[in-house]
């Protein structure tokens, strides 16, 4: 719903969405009827009753998500090498995709005379701290205007609550 256009167009097109610890509601989704509908879906979640509650997983997987994603990526790491050369040509394709989509349609970073805008006032505090500040917000749309237009170049320093 607060995506970019890339991103929401990349959910839209892909063909694997693995789900680590999401719900599937309709922040996330839109219309549920049109979100990702040729992905297959591997759905990671600690409490099974978020598993295909609203979305049905190829894949489910009950479990801890640090948990599991060593062990996914143990088995990629031993799969790297028969599927690598099969599929670079296939991933260059759709970096060069998400790169367009990015260029045609960029986050919007308004400005006005007399106003200050919020993409504005976002880009500001990201130049001023130099991607160093710690930044916390409550929900709402200020949320997704911090999550889109400050850098964070430490982990951890985008605080924000769980919604």
């Amino acid at each position: 719903m607060h995506g970019s256009y890339a991103a929401n167009m990349g959910m839209t097109d892909c063909d694997l969405l693995i789900a680590l610890g999401t719900r599937f509601d309709d922040r996330v989704t839109g219309q549920l009827q049109s979100f990702a509908r040729h992905a297959r879906v591997i759905h990671v979640d600690i409490d099974p009753a978020e598993i295909g509650k609203n979305r049905t997983p190829d894949i489910p997987i009950v479990g801890d998500v640090k948990r599991v994603l060593q062990k996914l990526n143990k088995v990629m790491q031993e799969l790297e090498a028969e599927f690598k050369p099969k599929k670079a040509e296939a991933r260059r394709k759709w970096w060069t995709q998400i790169r367009d989509w990015k260029e045609e349609r960029p986050y919007d970073r308004s400005r006005a005379e007399g106003e200050i805008k919020p993409q504005h006032l976002m880009d500001e505090i990201d130049r001023l701290s130099g991607g160093q500040a710690i930044v916390t917000s409550d929900v709402g749309q200020h949320q997704m205007w911090a999550a889109q237009l400050i850098r964070f170049n430490e982990p951890r320093f985008g605080l924000t609550p769980a919604v």
